[in-house]
């Protein structure tokens, strides 16, 4: 990945961004930006002389799959994209996943350019080279690649809901609380700011957010040592969420709730105290992306079978990530009893954390 630019707009200076790029343009775009991508891009590829091809990717989580996939290839080779060509994905994480599994495999390898739509995507997914696919569970079938370079346009923030806006701060909160008291404290401080989406501090958040992403797997790329695997913190429980719901839960707010579960297992395995779980239990409240009443029914058996399909399964034990302080987390192996009877623990006293 050799660069990343963040800017307020989506043109430099009013120009194309890849004007200098002398290949042709595979774009794979969201279908929520079809009509911007008409409305925006197509016009500077036609004064340009680009040559392009685009292909629309349906609703939702479920687009991540292997028939989607293979459509995109099929779209691909009949529009005779080359090594010589180049892969733009313009949406969220959905998008820049499968964008990036497709650039990795293809021809064995096609260069790939992310324009990250959403918040979560801009600090999160498209950071650090993983992608894939959903196979029976979340990103199964996957590998490591990294993209000619990513374009960040906070003009993007701007446009979100609400609510789709408010959960991309979870991965936000969650890089906060493994390694920076100083960003979290920040988030806390800001929270008015924010809400208003004042470029000034979301251009800070997300610049912060990014480094501290790249920090952490610049010595571990490919999670071999548990360095990488912390920004999985919260993410087991919230994975097997995701695919509970069938993936109607959108990551974002799976994450919430993956924390909540992380926060209270340490708890109840004496890894951290109250005292310290107070100001994250304090932050998410704030953030108002919490619906307990939404998982208070999940069903412990179906859950663990998806619980334990998580990558990090190895002999029937999983690397979980623990919370001990803010700017703190320490990773255990836990088996099938330990998740069992924390789960049922969990269920019961959710509303009184």
């Amino acid at each position: 990945m050799k660069k990343i630019f963040i800017k307020k707009k989506i043109f430099f200076e009013n120009r194309f961004p890849f004007n200098n790029i002398n290949k042709s343009f595979f774009f794979i775009i969201d279908y929520k930006l079809n009509n911007f991508f008409n409305n925006v891009f197509l016009k500077f590829l036609e004064v340009n002389r680009k040559e392009f091809k685009v292909h629309i990717l349906k609703k939702g989580e479920n687009e991540k799959s292997l028939s989607t996939f293979k459509k995109i290839l099929k779209d691909m080779l009949v529009n005779d994209i080359d090594r010589n060509s180049i892969i733009i994905s313009i949406g969220g994480g959905v998008c820049g996943d499968i964008s990036g599994f497709v650039s990795s495999v293809f021809l064995r390898g096609v260069e790939l350019i992310h324009i990250p739509s959403t918040l979560l995507s801009q600090i999160d997914s498209s950071i650090g080279g993983k992608n894939g696919i959903n196979y029976f569970s979340k990103n199964i079938i996957g590998t490591f690649y990294k993209p000619k370079f990513i374009y960040i346009s906070l003009y993007f923030i701007k446009r979100l809901s609400s609510f789709v806006y408010l959960c991309g701060f979870s991965e936000i909160i969650k890089i906060s609380i493994i390694c920076n008291l100083k960003l979290f404290n920040y988030l806390n401080k800001k929270f008015y700011f924010i809400k208003k989406r004042k470029y000034n501090v979301l251009k800070y958040i997300v610049k912060k957010s990014i480094k501290l992403k790249l920090n952490i797997i610049k010595s571990d790329l490919k999670e071999r040592i548990d360095k990488r695997i912390k920004l999985n913190f919260g993410h087991t429980f919230a994975h097997a969420l995701e695919r509970y719901f069938n993936y109607e839960l959108s990551h974002g707010e799976a994450i919430w709730y993956g924390i909540i579960f992380t926060i209270y297992y340490s708890l109840y395995l004496k890894y951290t105290k109250f005292t310290k779980v107070y100001p994250v239990l304090d932050i998410l409240y704030k953030y108002k992306c919490l619906n307990l009443k939404k998982i208070s029914k999940i069903k412990f058996k179906k859950v663990r079978k998806y619980i334990f399909l998580d990558k990090k399964n190895i002999n029937n034990k999983i690397k979980f990530v623990f919370f001990n302080k803010v700017g703190s987390v320490s990773v255990k192996k836990i088996n099938y009893f330990n998740i069992k009877r924390i789960f049922f623990d969990f269920k019961k006293k959710m509303f009184i954390i």
